[in-house]
């Protein structure tokens, strides 16, 4: 299980709602030089601040809980892939 003060990550911070900051993901990312075009748009999409108190992350086909939400990391190219088959099988 991993408490909010085990985060070590600016960026997951703010996305889990573990952290406040004035300014946005964004402002993050380029100071710390990950993103180089400052026009680039980024999704600051976020979990509400101090809302959860503590995550589980693990292989959803060993994990004895229904889960409360998924997050699914991935290339552009895998997500494509994965919405691709959903909606294949939606078809039949």
């Amino acid at each position: 299980m991993l408490e909010p003060e085990d985060f070590a990550c600016p960026p997951a911070m703010l996305i889990y709602g573990v952290a406040k900051h004035e300014g946005g993901l964004k402002d993050i990312l380029l100071s710390a030089e990950w993103l180089k075009d400052e026009s680039c748009e980024v999704a600051e999409q976020k979990l509400p601040e101090g809302k959860y108190k503590s995550f589980v992350f693990g292989d959803m086909t060993k994990m004895k809980g229904e889960p409360e939400a998924v997050l699914i990391f991935g290339t552009p190219a895998q997500i494509g892939r994965l919405i691709q088959a959903e909606l294949t099988l939606e078809e039949q």
